[in-house]
């Protein structure tokens, strides 16, 4: 395989959603995805770290390891309703010479679950992802946070969706809500329904 997704101390991790590719500027395709499912009994209590990658297969059949990767960090911002992306090169973007792509560990502070489980949106150099963080054990009761992630493929930034948060903001959390394509499925019905 060109890349086998596992965390940093080798824990295997799940991808059960569509890859994106497009082309890279710099010759062969970028393949942005994610990681984490919620099919399997357990799943809604797995807190295991699962991840955002953005890899660079220039065409040549040579395989990817995590450690060829930089690592990007996320941090609450605005009291948690907003994500921001730190660790990369900055306006600049990634250095490609120097690495084979970058990722970002869908954690801040412990883990807590977060993970992708619908197929990223790549549009005009960005990819949107939607993350799922499950806050209900019981099966049978909806319930969970989402997160609407908008990334930059050149620099890891965004470049629009969040521009009164400043640049290295990247996502914002779109509470009670289970990610339907880029945005929840569920909203609490109006008082008058």
């Amino acid at each position: 395989p060109m890349f086998t997704a596992t965390t940093g101390s080798l824990v295997p991790q799940p991808i059960t959603t569509e890859l994106r590719v497009t082309e890279h500027p710099a010759g062969g395709f970028y393949v942005a995805f994610g990681t984490g499912k919620m099919f399997d009994i357990g799943d809604d209590a797995d807190l295991g770290v699962q991840s955002l990658y953005f890899l660079r297969d220039p065409g040549t059949g040579a395989a990817i390891a995590r450690s060829s990767l930089k690592q990007a960090t996320l941090a609450n911002v605005s009291g948690g309703d907003y994500r921001s992306l730190g660790g990369l090169s900055g306006a600049s973007g990634l250095d490609w010479s120097t690495h084979k792509g970058w990722y970002v560990d869908l954690r801040v502070g412990t883990a807590d679950g977060e993970r992708v489980i619908a197929p990223p949106v790549m549009s005009n150099g960005k990819a949107l992802f939607t993350t799922f963080k499950p806050s209900n054990a019981d099966p049978c009761i909806s319930g969970g946070d989402s997160y609407l992630y908008t990334i930059d493929l050149a620099t890891g930034l965004q470049r629009e969706a969040y521009d009164t948060m400043g640049a290295t903001v990247i996502g914002r959390q779109l509470t009670e809500g289970v990610p339907g394509g880029i945005v929840p499925l569920y909203a609490p019905p109006a008082p008058a329904a």
